[in-house]
């Protein structure tokens, strides 16, 4: 079991994990605050995967109340973000010249999914994270999984980045929007999720630092290479025993033929096509 600094690092990266979870989820949940644009005409708001159309500033300021609010019946029924996709395509299709807006709202349906899907993943990847530092610290502290969990720690930072950096560049295509300018403001949302970011590499930098070689994880890996040399050492004497005992049988095979009976003399006779009653002549020496 882990003590001194190295326990107390434990515990801050195990409470950061569960404190940036939450605030991921909650960050997502949020209907409005990702990225906006205001023009004089209509104001777009959105979310995580929620889109908002409302009227503009300029609507806004000239036309009475009672108009404004009648008004608001007639505006889009965008509620996400593939409804927005749906809207701009359709406005695309009667009108040639804005063709290109059909592409902002697929690329932000797009990125939306993949924000959403990089905030669930990078949070299972932090808590696989912080499970592998509490195996190290509580349960059986060995090398491979200490490197696990500065592994996972990285990848969970860089999904949780890439993610955020994915949505943010195509949040922005929004200017491209009629009338197009550069007016394209990122809410709150956006800036804590570049704060989470940049927490994250906390429990990073606490397993790199102070989670590090113990005398107990020593001991650990010296008993498993301990292990691993006697099953090593077992299994090269089953070879040596089994080519030993198979060499043996083949030798006593070859022995039991060696000392095989010598033919009788009918069977060799049989063998040599005469009769053995009969008797074989020598040749003449006149002839040898």
């Amino acid at each position: 079991m882990a003590t001194g600094l190295a326990k107390t690092s434990t515990y801050l990266a195990i409470f950061i994990t569960a404190l940036t979870s939450v605030l991921w989820i909650s960050l997502i949940m949020q209907e409005k605050g990702w990225a906006a644009k205001v023009t004089a005409y209509y104001t777009v708001e959105t979310g995580a995967w929620q889109v908002s159309v409302s009227q503009g500033v300029v609507a806004k300021m000239i036309l009475p109340a009672k108009l404004t609010q009648f008004l608001s019946f007639m505006k889009p029924a965008v509620r996400n973000t593939e409804d927005f996709a749906e809207w701009l395509c359709g406005i695309a299709h009667y009108m040639v010249l804005v063709s290109d807006i059909c592409w902002v709202g697929k690329d932000l349906h797009f990125a939306s999914m993949g924000l959403i899907a990089c905030v669930f993943f990078g949070t299972f990847m932090n808590w696989c994270g912080a499970a592998m530092l509490a195996m190290w610290a509580f349960m059986k502290p060995r090398e491979s999984v200490r490197l696990w969990a500065r592994i996972i720690y990285f990848l969970t930072f860089a999904i949780y980045t890439g993610g955020l950096c994915q949505y943010i560049a195509v949040a922005s295509r929004l200017r491209d929007l009629p009338p197009e300018s550069d007016q394209v403001t990122f809410g709150p949302n956006c800036i804590a999720a570049s704060a989470l970011c940049i927490i994250q590499l906390i429990p990073l930098f606490l397993v790199l630092v102070f989670v590090g070689r113990t005398l107990e994880e020593a001991k650990n890996e010296h008993s498993s290479y301990q292990k691993k040399q006697a099953r090593e050492e077992t299994r090269l004497q089953n070879q040596m025993y089994f080519a030993e005992a198979s060499y043996g049988d083949a030798g006593a095979n070859y022995g039991a033929a060696g000392t095989a009976e010598p033919l009788g003399k009918e069977t060799l006779g049989w063998e040599m096509g005469w009769n053995p009653g009969q008797q074989v002549l020598s040749p003449s020496p006149a002839f040898s």
